[in-house]
C-alpha cells in the first residue's frame, strides 16, 4: 500500500506553532521561505504535513522571532515579584 498524503491547513498549523493567532498564521504562511500550498480549496490553502514540519524543525531556533510573546508592563514596580 502506498504512502498515506498528510494534508495541514491553517488551524492545523496553528498547532504546530504552538497556539498562535489566526493572524500570525497568515503572515507566517505568506512567508517567501514558506512552503507552497498544495491545493486552494473554499475553504483555505492546505499544505503537505511533512514540508510544514521540516520548515519549522528547520526553524526551531527562530521560533522565538515567528511566534509573538506577550508581554506584561507593569507601572508599579512592586507588582513584578511572582505571587506565591
Amino acid at each position: 500500500m502506498g504512502k498515506k498524503l498528510r494534508l495541514v491547513g491553517s488551524g492545523e498549523i496553528r498547532t504546530m506553532l504552538g497556539g498562535v493567532s489566526r493572524q500570525r498564521v497568515y503572515q507566517i504562511t505568506n512567508r517567501r521561505d514558506f512552503p507552497e500550498p498544495v491545493a486552494t480549496l473554499q475553504m483555505g490553502n492546505v499544505w503537505l504535513a511533512e514540508d510544514v514540519e521540516a520548515w519549522i524543525a528547520a526553524r526551531r531556533g527562530d521560533l522565538d522571532s515567528l511566534v509573538a510573546v506577550p508581554r506584561v508592563w507593569y507601572s508599579d514596580p512592586r507588582q513584578r515579584e511572582t505571587p506565591r
